[in-house]
This record gives C-alpha cells, structure tokens and sequence, in this order.
C-alpha cells in the first residue's frame, strides 16, 4: 500500500543506519545475494544487532537464498549475530 512504502526507508548495505523508535524492523540479508553475494563488511552485521537493540527493533535476517549454506545455523551462526527473526525460502 502507498502507507507501507511511505514507512519503508532502504539504506545502503554494509552502513550502519541511525535508528530511532519509530523503526519497527530492520531486514537485510546477511549476505547480499541480491548485489552478486556482497559479504558483510566487519562489524556490519553486530552493528545493525547493536542499532535495533538501542531502538526497540527487530533484526530479521533474509535468508531465502543463502539460508543453511553458510552454515547448519544459517549466518547467525557463522557470522556470530543472532537476529530477532529468519526467513528462509
């Protein structure tokens, strides 16, 4: 609807966002299979953990494409960084 796409912010990958409280969720691939498999740049991943946590949102990891090839737990577990929700394909 045209109200979601008003409250949909994209911001780079690999930056870290400012957040605030009217941020529900932030969702992102944990690696950018969408851009050509584009890795995590360090501290990436812990940032955007440390962001949501900071203002009350959810982290949701997209992993339809990458899901359990990184590792048996997904990213969260080879990059360290527990997200608040998956999606796998």
């Amino acid at each position: 609807t045209d109200g979601a796409v008003a409250d949909t912010v994209v911001a780079p990958y690999n930056r870290v966002p400012e957040l605030d409280d009217t941020v529900a969720a932030v969702i992102v691939e944990p690696v950018a299979a969408n851009m050509g498999l584009v890795a995590p740049a360090p501290g990436f991943l812990e940032g955007l953990r440390t962001a949501c946590d900071a203002a009350g949102a959810l982290l949701v990891f997209d992993e339809v494409i990458t899901g359990f090839r990184l590792a048996p737990g997904g990213a969260a577990e080879h990059f360290g960084v527990t997200p608040d929700l998956w999606c796998f394909g």
